[in-house]
């Protein structure tokens, strides 16, 4: 059992805008965001029995959206760019070790996510609704690196350095995968919807479509 009490500071803003014009059916709109994102109660939870509860890293994050938007009779659209933007995100590798498990040294990366969003709803004929959302992306991390331990399981150096090598005799090495893209996160997703109102029936058919994504890092 483990007493621990860590403390975490930080400050969160967002400031945003709408102006209408054209007979308010049209609009500009944006938004930037400054937020953070505390340890979850799961570092603390899951935390190895007879291992220190270490303190947690704060990810901080950065968004910023532009978008027009309109709103006419039988057609609503809006289009937004994004961008968003993670740091300090932590990446550490647990390896059993016969009855132990070794703990591979932290490394603190980020990654930014460039896009755009489209959604539509078109009335082409009365009680017909053809509705369509999808965002193209591309994701990639301006850093991430890992600790790379090359199969062995034996403690190779007490610090972790820039060097290619952390020790002369050892061979764990820090690994970079800077600029591949982000796992999880498809460059194109999409929604397409057809439907028709019927008294208090509304039948749709509907198409999804998520590109490939990559499963793990």
């Amino acid at each position: 059992k483990y007493n621990f009490d860590h403390s975490y500071s930080y400050l969160n803003a967002s400031l945003g805008f709408n102006y209408r014009f054209r007979y308010n059916t049209a609009a500009l709109y944006g938004r930037a965001t400054l937020g953070h994102k505390a340890p979850e109660m799961d570092f603390y939870v899951q935390n190895f029995v007879n291992q220190p509860v270490e303190r947690g890293s704060v990810e901080q994050i950065k968004q910023v959206e532009l978008g027009y938007r309109f709103d006419e009779n039988t057609l609503t659209f809006s289009f937004t760019g994004f961008y968003s933007s993670l740091e300090n995100i932590l990446f550490q590798v647990f390896i059993p070790s016969g009855t132990s498990t070794i703990f591979t040294p932290p490394t603190f990366n980020s990654s930014q996510t460039l896009g755009a969003e489209l959604e539509l709803v078109y009335i082409p004929i009365r009680k017909l609704y053809l509705r369509l959302n999808t965002t193209v992306q591309e994701a990639r991390f301006k850093k991430f690196t890992y600790y790379n331990t090359n199969g062995t399981t034996t403690p190779q150096g007490p610090t972790v350095s820039t060097a290619p090598l952390l020790n002369p005799l050892d061979d764990d090495f820090l690994e970079s995968f800077d600029n591949n893209k982000v796992n999880d996160i498809p460059s194109v997703f999409g929604d397409v919807n057809v439907s028709y109102e019927l008294g208090k029936i509304k039948p749709f058919v509907n198409f999804q479509y998520v590109g490939q994504r990559y499963a793990n890092r």
